[in-house]
């Protein structure tokens, strides 16, 4: 017979991150939203979004990593396209044992964990991790990547136009004095 898993609520309770009525406040604000009692907890301000991602990691047996930025290693980022990285807010930290070890925010979404092993045809090992941490360490990661190429092409795009202001000026000098020259 399968294992039956602790609902997330009472795990919340268990852990007195909540009481009971919260857990019923947050049930009735998910019907209405169309959200997951985690979600909804997190969209009342009753539980911050690492409360729940903790307890979800429990309750699916997972880990749960607080990320920092030293969590990633720089020689793997390169292992999942940023596409994927984005879309599905997935972020790669390491390789353990042959595998890729990424982190995830929804232990729940199968589909996704399919799409990395057919796309990345490789081994995964999934740690879970605050979604919005995810996102927020995608963004710094793209936004720096920006950065540097955009300061790069101004760097080359500078040295080109301070070659051509050189000349132009230059050319302008030797126009003007030949035009005021009285002889």
């Amino acid at each position: 017979m399968a294992k039956q898993l602790k609902k997330l609520g009472e795990i919340l309770v268990d852990w007195k991150f909540v009481n009971k009525d919260e857990v019923a406040k947050g049930l009735e604000h998910a019907k209405l939203k169309s959200l997951r009692i985690g979600e909804a907890l997190v969209d009342l301000h009753i539980c911050s979004e690492d409360q729940v991602a903790k307890a979800l990691a429990t309750q699916h047996g997972m880990e749960y990593v607080d990320l920092d930025k030293n969590s990633v290693s720089p020689s793997v980022v390169n292992e999942i396209p940023d596409d994927l990285m984005r879309k599905h807010l997935v972020l790669p930290l390491g390789k353990e044992n042959g595998r890729l070890r990424i982190a995830i925010h929804d232990p729940l979404d199968l589909e996704l964990l399919d799409i990395l092993r057919f796309r990345l045809n490789k081994e995964l090992r999934t740690v879970l991790a605050p979604k919005g941490r995810i996102k927020t360490y995608i963004d710094e990661l793209f936004s720096t990547t920006a950065q540097t190429t955009i300061d790069k092409t101004l760097d080359k795009g500078w040295a080109s136009l301070d070659k051509t202001l050189d000349r132009s000026i230059d050319v302008a000098g030797v126009s003007e004095d030949v035009s005021e020259d009285p002889s």
